[in-house]
């Protein structure tokens, strides 16, 4: 029996609900190494033990989970799992500023290494997501989006000559209004 719980948490969530009703014996993930796979419905069978496991240590909205697994189908089974708690979670670059990684470590009470590895493969994650054309919702915080540019014409600054501006992708960040409030110092 599937929880009816997917109706109220983020986009992905919702659109992973009916990837996995659609096909649900599809394979979805394949580990890179291993070469083992998972269907639909093993993701989303496992996201769900996550779910479950991060409702019984009280994890949910507005919280914030570090995920330390190595590269793989695991993480993003993870990370489905904490998008279904309405939790946020995120990944750190090799070169992520120290000062920052030492921050949240602090707050999460992960170690360091810990809090590399989760901010790490949180900007993997909605990097490639974007690349994909899909958006990355975190409720409270924002939207990672990407906007399309059409072809234009500019100038060059240097030599005021007339050029042509190629038609581009960007990628964007649309505050949520919690991030709003935070900044503005609302005390919702």
């Amino acid at each position: 029996m599937k929880p009816d719980f997917l109706h109220s948490v983020p986009y992905v969530c919702q659109r992973w609900k009916t990837l996995a009703e659609e096909n649900p014996s599809a394979i979805f993930l394949t580990e890179e190494e291993s070469g083992e796979s998972y269907t639909r419905c093993q993701v989303d069978e496992l996201s769900a033990r996550v779910y479950a496991y991060l409702l019984k240590k009280g994890i949910g909205t507005e919280d914030f989970v570090l995920i330390r697994m190595p590269r793989g189908a695991l993480p993003f089974i993870a990370m489905l799992g904490v998008w279904k708690a309405g939790a946020a979670f995120t990944v750190v670059e090799d070169d992520y500023a120290p000062e920052r990684i030492d921050a949240i470590a602090k707050d999460s009470g992960l170690t360091k290494k810990d809090a590399e590895t989760f901010v790490k493969s949180f900007v993997d994650v909605v990097s490639k997501a974007l690349k994909k054309g899909d958006d990355v919702a975190l409720v409270g915080f924002g939207t990672f989006c990407v906007t399309k540019r059409e072809a234009r014409s500019g100038r060059n600054p240097k030599t005021g000559e007339t050029i042509k501006i190629a038609a581009a992708k960007t990628p964007k960040f649309k505050p949520g209004k919690g991030l709003k409030d935070l900044v503005n110092g609302s005390k919702k």
